[in-house]
This record gives C-alpha cells, sequence and structure tokens, in this order.
C-alpha cells in the first residue's frame, strides 16, 4: 500500500496515476488540489496534514508500507501572499506524517523536497551535495525553501538510525505538465499571451515578465519526474536526489517557443524580478542518471502537451 500526501495535486496525483493498478491512497485536503485529477482506481480521502487525527486515522486504515509526503503549497505567488500558512503546512504537515511513519514502521519514505533548497546555487550544473541556504528570513519567499530544507533535516534524523525504513529526499527542478495550476511560469505565460492576443484571434502581442527573459531554467516534463520515481523506489539507498533535465533554457526563449506553438509573434517587456529569484537554475543529475535515469522528453514536445491543455482550459473556462 502506499499512501500519497498532498495526493491530489499536481504532482501528487500524477504519482497516485502512475501506480494506480497497485494499492494506492491519495491524502489531501483539496487547497490546490482536485478529485478530478485522480484515475478511478485511487483510493481517495479527504484530510489535512496539519490535524494529527486526519493523518492518524488514514495510517490505521491503510497501514502503508510506502509513504510519499508531498503535501505542501506550491506556487510562487503563494510564497509572497502567505507564507505562515506554507510554512504551517509544510512543518505541521512533515512532523505528523514522520511521526506516524515512525509508529508504523512503513518500509519507505519518500520526502518531496525542492529545487528551492539550493536558492542561488554556488555550482551549476548544481549536485546534492552542496549548501543549503535561507539568505533572507525577511524574504517571504523563502517561506517554501526554508521550510524544505527543515524537512529534508526531519526526514534525515528521523530515520537515520533506523534498520526497518530507507528514506529517499527527491529534490524536483521545475517539473511541469497539462494541469499544473496556474500559478507557475510556464501558465502564466500561456495566460498572458492568449490574453494579449485575445483568445489568439490576434496574432502578435506584447507581454511583460518578471526579470530580464535572460534568466534561465531547466525544465523537467512531469513523466520524466514519475520515471525517475520509480526508478529511485526500485533501486536506490537511503539517499537524496536531483530529479529533472540538465537542458537550461532563458525564460525569453520559453516564451518564445510557447509562442510558436500558439501560432503567435510576442515582444517582451521586462520588468524588476521577483526578490530571491534565482538567475540560474540547473540540476546536476549524475546520481539518478547512475541509476538509469534518462529523460525521455525534451522540451518541445513537453510544451505542446502542457500548451494544448491549457488552450482548451481557458478557451472552455475564460482566462
Amino acid at each position: 500500500m502506499i499512501l500519497i500526501t498532498g495526493g491530489a495535486g499536481f504532482i501528487g496525483s500524477n504519482i497516485a496515476n502512475a501506480f494506480s493498478k497497485e494499492e494506492v491512497v491519495a491524502f489531501d485536503n483539496l487547497f490546490r488540489g482536485r478529485i478530478e485529477r485522480l484515475e478511478k482506481e485511487v483510493i481517495y480521502e479527504k484530510g489535512d496534514v496539519r490535524n494529527f487525527e486526519d493523518v492518524l486515522k488514514v495510517f490505521e486504515r491503510y497501514s502503508p508500507d510506502i509513504v510519499i509526503h508531498a503535501a505542501w503549497i506550491n506556487g510562487t505567488k503563494y510564497f509572497y501572499e502567505m507564507p505562515y500558512h506554507v510554512l504551517e503546512i509544510g512543518l505541521k504537515g512533515t512532523i505528523n506524517v514522520i511521526e506516524l511513519s515512525r509508529r508504523f514502521n512503513i518500509k519507505t519514505f519518500v520526502f518531496i523536497s525542492s529545487s528551492e533548497v539550493y536558492q542561488t546555487p554556488p555550482v551549476l550544473p548544481t549536485p546534492e551535495e552542496v549548501r543549503l541556504i535561507v539568505p533572507d528570513v525577511l524574504n517571504p519567499r523563502y517561506s517554501y525553501g526554508g521550510g524544505k530544507i527543515v524537512g529534508e533535516l526531519l526526514t534525515v534524523n528521523a530515520f537515520r538510525n533506523s534498520e526497518k525504513t530507507r528514506w529517499i529526499i527527491i529534490r524536483p527542478h521545475n517539473i511541469y505538465g497539462p494541469d499544473m495550476g496556474f500559478e507557475h511560469v510556464i501558465p502564466e505565460i500561456i495566460r498572458k499571451i492568449m490574453i494579449v492576443t485575445k483568445k489568439l484571434r490576434e496574432k502578435e502581442g506584447i507581454i511583460e515578465i518578471k526579470g530580464t527573459g535572460e534568466e534561465t531554467r531547466a525544465f523537467c516534463y512531469i513523466k520524466d519526474f514519475i520515471q525517475g520515481l520509480k526508478i529511485l523506489l526500485r533501486k536506490a539507498s537511503s539517499g537524496i536526489y536531483n530529479i529533472g533535465t540538465d537542458d537550461e533554457i532563458s525564460i525569453k526563449n520559453l516564451v518564445n517557443r510557447i509562442a510558436k506553438i500558439l501560432g503567435v509573434k510576442i515582444q517582451i517587456k521586462s520588468s524588476e524580478a521577483m526578490p530571491g529569484s534565482p538567475s540560474r537554475r540547473c540540476p546536476d543529475i549524475t546520481k539518478i542518471r547512475n541509476l538509469g535515469y534518462i529523460p525521455q522528453w525534451p522540451l518541445d514536445k513537453g510544451l505542446e502537451e502542457t500548451v494544448k491543455w491549457y488552450i482548451d482550459y481557458f478557451l472552455k473556462e475564460g482566462i
């Protein structure tokens, strides 16, 4: 039995669906999750990871062998608008889930961390061994990355001497795909283009982006993330692993690729970057690659699938 906290979120639901032929429970309070994301074979349990009794009930009911802890508030918008809520869910939730994982002697505990723990990394591509940092406690952005760092510390030290539980920390790097929400760079670019072109009726437009456009990221399609997770569950020993790709692209070029898929021409107007946003981010994936991980989804292929989903959504539901 696999228990996934945050199991109706973007990453959580994709994990749940990938294991739907096995027994899998998606636990979620639906703050950002949606039941509609889940395949019918997935068992859904509503609950809040901050509430110990909610978590206890699902452990008692299903006695999971594997726990994948993905419950967190993601989305840059939320880091700035509700930083305490981000930390409250992250830290209370992680303590509750770890405490019960220890009590029930689960076989494998997976903590879904983030590339945000690196902030502005000193090495690129960035290996798992570099320092983690909270550069400024006054910057609300670091509520997310700081919380993930504490979650990693809790995971390592909760299971450090355990002979019964394998622990795996995953640091995903810019995972994207259909139905990923609306608080991330790719859906935000699509939305802005749809607005300035009046739902693509016009073929040119200008959009404003945060930063110069020269900032880079290495985007990883959700199916490659799932491939990486499956490999880690099969082969990995306790440890910390990046999942992503090492193919960097500037935000300016990302806009151009999305515009090309949409069949429009877009000019970019730059604006001041959000404080704390790193200029580059790219993982070193040597460690997971040595276990057999090979990304299968080039950016253009993944973008086509993602853009198609958002076009259909925006045309049907409105922008």
